[in-house]
């Protein structure tokens, strides 16, 4: 299965080998990391709460002033601004 695919989760069947360690983190920010083609943004690592100025899911929804809290937030993007934002220490977890 291509990593950028939302793997399917059948827990009747036991445990699924698409659950797995993150295998990367990058901050949000730099141009490169902008928007990561090909590659499963599977959540979002925050150091200090507080808002980004500018989410886009991967779903396509562009979301504003989104706030997060400290430590692992399970949210798959394409992409975040900060922009005038509050949140510090922000990562995409792979």
């Amino acid at each position: 299965m291509p990593t950028n695919e939302i793997p399917d989760l059948h827990f009747s069947e036991g445990p699924s080998a698409s659950i797995e360690p993150a295998s990367d983190l990058r901050p949000v920010g730099t141009a490169e990391n902008a928007t990561q083609k090909g590659k499963l943004i599977r959540g979002v690592w925050v150091g200090t709460a507080g808002t980004v100025g500018t989410m886009v899911t991967r779903a396509g929804s562009s979301l504003s002033d989104v706030p997060l809290v400290a430590g692992f937030n399970p949210i798959s993007v394409q992409s975040i601004t900060i922009g005038a934002g509050t949140a510090t220490g922000v990562y995409y977890v792979y």
